[in-house]
């Protein structure tokens, strides 16, 4: 609608696009105010997102520029919000070993819904440009019963140490070395990830690169077939979260980001472009139930949402940062260093979680031995 619509500027839409970030990094900030109000995780979760709905609602209402930039941006970053008060509540809800399967049960849930929801919108928008009113307006309506459902889920007000000082969070990533290493690692695959995404039309698209892929080719590649395997496989990284040993999960969702990238990018042909994409769906069906919950299984749980706010205040950043990195690198590298550049990002995620894996398992040794 930024292009089509208003005719945006390259830097607007890169303000919208960067929206949800903004909203993580302002994520330790949010939890401060909600600790002070002495809010419950659920009360706040409402808040944010009857507020979103309300932005999106100007959005869709708007013929004004400005103000449709400033709905979209305002609902992206209140959504962001949610992450470290929805910590809190799986905390409170579920049990230990059923969180992965309740939240992946979640992500399949929504992620059907997404696929229907994007092909009726993008018939409207095709059958007529000025129905985004409409699109827009349905999503406000999502978002509005989102804070109804959320409302109704029993939680406990945020832990008092959140209220207390908004950076205190941040003392974790040093106090706890395991915090601060894992948020090291996840910064590394992050970077590995993010880089590469926008570049990936760059790459199917440009005669340069050799591929020259249809816009049908490209919408399989990066979009139809990722979201299918990530369907198909979520259920099985929520019970392999819930089951096995965080490290190992973590790395075998690590493995498959790597291959993804590696594969995409080395290739000659639209086929092992299709490979590549449903390797990528399967690292982003682990990923999502991992960046979601992996603080429970550190933090104390009274701790939790203080962890996650911290964590999702580094992914905002980096989630800035990164498209920046990447479209500079288009310009100044070969189809293979960037494959070899993003490979090694991952790679290095993967091989920090050996000596972590270890001192991991020596804490919870002693802590048992204390007991």
């Amino acid at each position: 609608m930024a292009i089509r619509v208003f005719d945006a500027s390259a830097n607007v839409k890169a303000l919208i696009a960067a929206g949800p970030f903004i909203g993580l990094v302002l994520t330790p900030l949010s939890l401060f105010i909600f600790g002070r109000l002495q809010w419950t995780a659920s009360t706040a979760c409402t808040s944010n997102y009857f507020l979103g709905a309300l932005s999106m609602t100007l959005a869709a209402l708007s013929q004004n520029y400005f103000l449709f930039v400033l709905g979209t941006i305002f609902s992206g970053a209140l959504l962001m919000q949610q992450p470290p008060l929805l910590v809190h509540i799986y905390t409170e809800n579920y049990a230990p070993d059923r969180r992965g399967y309740f939240v992946a049960r979640t992500i399949v849930l929504s992620s059907l819904f997404a696929i229907g929801f994007s092909y009726i919108g993008g018939k409207l928008l095709d059958w007529d440009i000025t129905y985004y009113h409409f699109v827009f307006l349905f999503m406000a309506l999502a978002i509005l019963c989102a804070s109804f459902a959320t409302n109704r889920i029993p939680s406990t007000p945020l832990p008092p140490g959140s209220s207390r000082n908004p950076l205190k969070g941040f003392s974790y990533v040093w106090k706890d070395k395991i915090f601060g290493s894992m948020l090291v690692i996840w910064m590394f695959l992050g970077f590995g990830n993010l880089i590469v995404l926008p570049l990936q039309v760059e790459f199917m698209v440009k005669p340069r690169f050799g591929i020259e892929a249809t816009n049908t080719q490209v919408a399989l590649a990066i979009g139809i077939i990722p979201l299918v395997s990530r369907i198909l496989t979520t259920q099985i990284w929520g019970y392999l979260y819930d089951r096995y040993n965080f490290f190992l999960v973590r790395g075998m969702i690590s493995s498959a980001f790597g291959l993804g990238h590696l594969i995409f990018f080395n290739s000659h042909a639209v086929w092992s472009l299709y490979i590549a994409g449903a390797f990528s769906g399967i690292g982003a069906a682990g990923a999502q139930i991992a960046w979601s919950l992996w603080v429970t299984k550190f933090a104390p749980s009274d701790k939790a949402s203080e962890y996650m706010a911290v964590h999702t205040f580094f992914t905002g950043f980096r989630g800035i940062l990164a498209p920046f990195i990447g479209f500079y690198i288009v310009t100044s590298m070969s189809a293979f260093g960037i494959s070899l550049l993003s490979v090694t990002l991952v790679s290095i995620s993967i091989l920090l979680l050996i000596p972590l894996k270890r001192v991991a398992e020596k804490q919870t040794q002693t802590k048992e031995k204390n007991v």
